[in-house]
C-alpha cells in the first residue's frame, strides 16, 4: 500500500511540474484596432525572472517579426498595455515604385526576456485601421445599396 502511495505521490508532483511549465507566463493576450492604432493588452501569470516583454510585429505574409517597444515587467498577474501608433503610418515600396501601406492584416507577439533566457507567445492577427476617409466613403456607399 505504501508503495502505490509514493507512486501517485511521484506522479502527481510531476503532472505539476509540466502543467507549471505547460501554463506559460502569458494568461491572455488581445489585439484590437482603436482609431488610427493598434491596441494591445496582455496580463501576466507568475512572472519567476522575468525582466521585459518586447512587442514585435509582422506582416501577415512573412515570418521576421520587428521590435516595436519594450516594455518592463512589474510583478506577476499583472495587466500591460502597449499602442501600436505607427501601424497607419507603416509603408513599403512596392515592385512599381509606388508607396503603400505594408498590409492590412499584422501579427503581434510579446518577445519575454527572462534573466538568462528568452521565449516568445503565441502570435495573434489584427487588420490595420482604415482612414476616416476610407470609413466614410464605407458609409456613402452603404446608403446607395
Amino acid at each position: 500500500m505504501k508503495k502505490y502511495f509514493f507512486v501517485i505521490l511521484f506522479c502527481t508532483l510531476i503532472a505539476g511540474v509540466a502543467l507549471a511549465e505547460y501554463t506559460g507566463v502569458i494568461d491572455s493576450l488581445t489585439a484590437r484596432t482603436d482609431g488610427d492604432s493598434i491596441s494591445l493588452d496582455w496580463h501576466s501569470g507568475v512572472e519567476t525572472g522575468v525582466r521585459t516583454y518586447a512587442v514585435e510585429r509582422s506582416e501577415l505574409n512573412t515570418s521576421s517579426f520587428d521590435q516595436m517597444s519594450t516594455v518592463v515587467a512589474t510583478g506577476s498577474y499583472s495587466m500591460y498595455h502597449y499602442k501600436d501608433v505607427h501601424v497607419t503610418s507603416a509603408q513599403a515600396i512596392g515592385q512599381s515604385g509606388n508607396i503603400r501601406p505594408l498590409s492590412d492584416l499584422y501579427k503581434y507577439r510579446l518577445k519575454i526576456v527572462y534573466d538568462n533566457s528568452i521565449s516568445y507567445s503565441q502570435s495573434i492577427t489584427v487588420s490595420r485601421p482604415s482612414s476616416g476617409v476610407r470609413r466614410t466613403w464605407g458609409m456613402i456607399k452603404e446608403m446607395f445599396h
